[in-house]
Formats: structure tokens, C-alpha cells, sequence
């Protein structure tokens, strides 16, 4: 038929944003008296504690980086517990989810001596 316009295609939609980040342990680094075994043994579900921060903290700050990285500095005291936890990077809120698992770090070995310092970095990939 004459004088219509063509029909318009129909518009694309774009992907939803991702939220199902993993995390990953990177940049190991520690000072004092455990074992490397004791630390991993210590750290094997951390990396799934994390990954179960990234989406609320993604969704509620619109984050849609395919990387990110979170920086912990934290200690494992005299009595095989996370402590003194510093946390920063990603977006508002995983930080502190993220310190808050690191917390929860416990060490069945206990430092030969005084404390363990240690600092990784937690990368959060899409």
C-alpha cells in the first residue's frame, strides 16, 4: 500500500547488568609464624563469602565493572581469629561485607608467636 511508512524494527534491547561476580584471593602477602597451609586452610571460604557480598553492594550502587578489586589488610590474632580488618575498593557496601567475612577468618593453627599480618587484594570478576 501506497503513503505508509515501512514498519519500524522492533528495538533492541540491551543486556541486563551482571551481578553474579566471583571473587578470587590474589596477592597473598604475610608476615608471622603459620604455615602457608594453615593460611589457605584458614581462607578456603572466603572467596565464596565474598562473592556472596558483590551483588546487593553492584545492584544498590548501579556498579557494572566486569573487574573489581577490594584491598584487605587484616591480622590473625593470638587465638587464630581474623582481627583488625581494613577493607577498601568496589563499590559502596563491599568493602564492609567483605571485612566483615574477613572477620570471621579463623586459623585452626595459632601463631607460633604474637600475630600474623596479611594483606590481598580480592578480585571480583564478571
Amino acid at each position: 500500500q501506497m503513503g505508509e511508512p515501512p514498519a519500524a524494527a522492533p528495538a533492541l534491547k540491551a543486556a541486563p547488568p551482571r551481578y553474579d561476580a566471583k571473587a578470587a584471593l590474589v596477592d597473598l602477602r604475610q608476615t608471622g609464624s603459620l604455615s602457608a597451609k594453615a593460611i589457605r586452610a584458614a581462607f578456603k571460604n572466603l572467596p565464596q563469602d565474598a562473592t556472596d557480598c558483590y551483588p546487593a553492594a553492584a545492584l544498590a550502587a548501579g556498579w557494572h565493572k566486569a573487574v573489581t578489586v577490594v584491598t584487605v589488610k587484616m591480622e590473625i590474632d593470638e587465638d587464630g581469629r581474623g582481627a583488625r580488618v581494613h577493607a577498601k575498593g568496589g563499590p559502596p557496601g563491599l568493602s564492609e561485607c567483605v571485612a566483615s567475612a574477613a572477620r570471621r577468618v579463623r586459623s585452626r593453627q595459632r601463631p607460633d608467636t604474637g600475630i600474623v599480618g596479611l594483606r590481598f587484594k580480592l578480585r571480583f570478576s564478571l
